[in-house]
């Protein structure tokens, strides 16, 4: 039979997924690492790309739920939503479509296949650290062969490698780790705040204000940890970060969607899981090393990087006294970490353990919570958070406040409409993949607003109330030939 080209011919761009089939224990996972993004080519009834760029051009590469298991690599076609991160929805831009475009604005990775579903996979954002390590030593082209042998035979401990090579080992640039050490950032236009504020806007509507404190003592922080100030000015200078206001009003999404844009590595952590050093479970000085991992074990990078713990005004809270002891020190260990200081953290390494020295004073700190009781407070000073239950010495650390509110109706609308992240788009995006189209009525769209609204539930009530929606007819799509969704008051 006659195969032809796909009507999009060279307009379709893919993603180039690493396979590897690894047994952790007794448990084998299919994994996936992106290793590419390349336009390409597709014909008609074949289950291959022929790749036009990149560095696989010219070979073919399998879909990835065609014949799962038997290549070394895979490829995906890139998503509406992923081109327009790439492209600052502009999906026409093709010159933005790159590997590290992707890696700057969808920085996860590593993927987990956890099943097929009418023959598609399900990806699960890869976190266990123990079947990351069967990618640690994936090597791209691009290093030497000596290299490769030495890190394959387990001697690479014994020798110095420059950042640039460990870079290519991980398979990940990191734009302050690769600069030159002796050189500082002169320019402040270095750091692109503008463009980082726009691509905010397109996701987060209501928290103009927010946004900006946010960025820009984020980028002063950054700024100072490479300026080559002396260490005990820069630890003056930097600015702690506090962001309270109530469930549903955009803090823990201003935070994801701003955290990876910095090209500095960063973790966001739940204070809820963690206890004073010494205690049992995870203590504080933990999210040091998920920080330290974060950083591909680069310590300069490490010391550049971000730590975003959400559910800070759950330990600050108590109800009994030994809750309020346990929560104390909690928040004392935090405030060790926070002033600057040098931790000693032991790690296994191989068959071997290393003492690490990590020295946290120009980590960026940004603590988040409701904080219900002074939400309706437009200047939250130190005792303010000393009376709901903060150390003074670590209510004294926060230099900023940002408080976020309640959206109106007509920022909930525009929340509903416009954002790149509405729950709306997103649900109508992963329809269309089955040729399926949702038709939503103006009527329906202005109930959802005033049901959310009401219910005083912010950006969060939106999606609430479209999945409870979208739950009553899901059965009839998943079960018949469904190719209209409506969406309507009854």
């Amino acid at each position: 039979m006659e195969t032809k080209k796909t009507e999009f011919g060279k307009e379709e761009y893919i993603k180039i997924y690493e396979y590897k089939r690894v047994k952790v224990k007794d448990t084998i996972y299919d994994v996936l690492r992106l290793d590419d993004i390349a336009s390409a080519n597709k014909y008609e009834n074949e289950s291959e790309y022929d790749i036009e760029s990149g560095k696989y051009k010219d070979r073919k590469v399998a879909i990835l739920f065609t014949d799962e298991g038997k290549e070394d690599f895979y490829c995906l076609p890139l998503t509406t939503v992923e081109k327009n991160l790439m492209t600052d929805m502009n999906p026409d831009d093709k010159e933005k479509i790159t590997y590290d475009n992707y890696l700057a604005k969808c920085p996860n990775a590593e993927y987990q296949v956890v099943e097929y579903l009418c023959g598609r996979p399900i990806l699960k954002i890869l976190t266990d650290d123990a079947i990351k390590e069967h990618f640690k030593y994936a090597a791209s082209p691009s290093v030497n062969e000596s290299l490769l042998n030495i890190i394959g035979d387990g001697t690479a401990q014994s020798f110095t490698i420059d950042p640039t090579t460990i870079s290519k080992i991980v398979g990940k640039e990191n734009a302050l780790t690769l600069q030159d050490p002796n050189k500082n950032i002169r320019s402040l236009s270095e750091f692109d705040i503008g463009s980082k504020y726009t691509e905010l806007k397109k996701k987060l509507v209501g928290l103009d204000e927010q946004l900006k404190i946010l960025l820009a003592n984020i980028t002063k922080n950054i700024s100072l940890s490479v300026s080559g100030m002396d260490k005990e000015k820069t630890k003056e200078l930097k600015s702690s970060l506090l962001i309270h206001g109530p469930a549903g009003s955009g803090k823990t999404f201003m935070i994801t969607s701003s955290a990876g844009l910095f090209n500095v590595p960063y973790v966001i952590e739940d204070a809820t899981r963690y206890s004073p050093v010494a205690y049992k479970g995870s203590d504080i000085e933990d999210i040091l090393l998920n920080l330290y991992r974060a950083a591909h074990e680069d310590k300069e990078a490490f010391e550049h990087g971000i730590i975003f713990i959400d559910e800070f005004d759950k330990i600050c809270k108590y109800s009994t006294p030994e809750d309020y002891a346990v929560k104390q020190d909690t928040q004392n260990s935090l405030l060790t970490l926070m002033q600057g200081t040098v931790i000693h953290k032991t790690v296994r390494k191989g068959l071997s353990e290393v003492e690490l020295e990590l020295d946290t004073s120009n980590i960026t700190f940004v603590l988040s919570g409701a904080f219900e009781g002074i939400l309706n407070e437009e200047n939250v000073d130190i005792d303010d958070l000393v009376d709901y239950g903060m150390i003074r010495q670590l209510a004294g650390r926060i230099k900023q406040v940002i408080r976020t509110t309640n959206p109106t109706k007509e920022q909930l609308k525009e929340a509903l409409l416009n954002s790149k992240f509405s729950y709306l788009k997103l649900i109508e995006e992963y329809f269309s993949i089955y040729n399926i189209k949702l038709d939503v009525s103006p009527e329906f769209m202005d109930a959802i607003v005033e049901e959310a609204y009401n219910k005083k539930s912010g950006y969060r009530g939106l999606s609430a109330a479209i999945t409870k929606c979208i739950n009553d007819v899901l059965f009839d799509v998943y079960s018949s030939k469904q190719t209209v969704v409506k969406l309507q008051i009854k």
